[in-house]
């Protein structure tokens, strides 16, 4: 009477995925010293358990003298995209003291979906000031995956210089102050 088990060999080893990839079973062989290659005969059921998103695949195999081999491969669905980030409008805005107004964002995730109201915005903009500025708009998932959008913002003066003959009428003044100053009787 044989009392040997069969020998089962695993091929590949504990897989984590992404929500969204499809799982490519690694395959196994499974062969005895009585009955030869007993593959084909094995079974392979799946327990997933949800709480933790793991799979376990028990492969088993039995030869013709119900001896039993049994192997296990883990198989975990993580979470391992990240929220997508839109800004809304360009990335990088040219624009006047008085006129800047951020566009906006959304975010999105492909297991939990719109993740627009937990997006996190940070910036050094300062209203009615020129100067170039940086608007982060970052949003993470439950499953801690993180990402970022920047926007740029580059804010000019637009206010107009004075008048031509304002800028005259001023000189005049100042160049009649110095020469007052200086005791030179003044140009012709």
């Amino acid at each position: 009477m044989d009392k040997t088990p069969p020998k089962l060999q695993l091929h590949g080893e504990e897989i984590t995925l992404s929500s969204i990839e499809f799982f490519a079973e690694g395959g196994y062989e499974a062969s005895d010293n009585y009955d030869g290659d007993l593959t084909s005969d094995g079974t392979v059921p799946r327990d997933f358990d949800e709480s933790t998103s793991m799979c376990i695949m028990t492969y088993t195999v039995k030869d013709s003298s119900n001896n039993t081999a049994s192997a296990h491969r883990r198989v975990s669905v993580r979470d391992l995209v990240p929220p997508q980030p839109v800004l809304l409008g360009d990335s990088e805005i040219y624009t006047h003291v008085a006129d800047f107004s951020d566009p906006g964002y959304r975010a999105s995730d492909d297991l939990e979906g719109n993740l627009t109201n937990a997006v996190v915005v940070e910036s050094d903009f300062v209203s009615y000031t020129v100067g170039d500025f940086t608007i982060t708009n970052t949003v993470s998932d439950g499953s801690g995956n993180t990402v970022s959008a920047s926007r740029l913002v580059h804010v000019t003066d637009n206010t107009p210089p004075p008048p031509f003959s304002h800028w005259k009428s001023e000189c005049k003044n100042i160049c009649r102050s110095n020469i007052r100053r200086s005791g030179h009787k003044g140009i012709g």
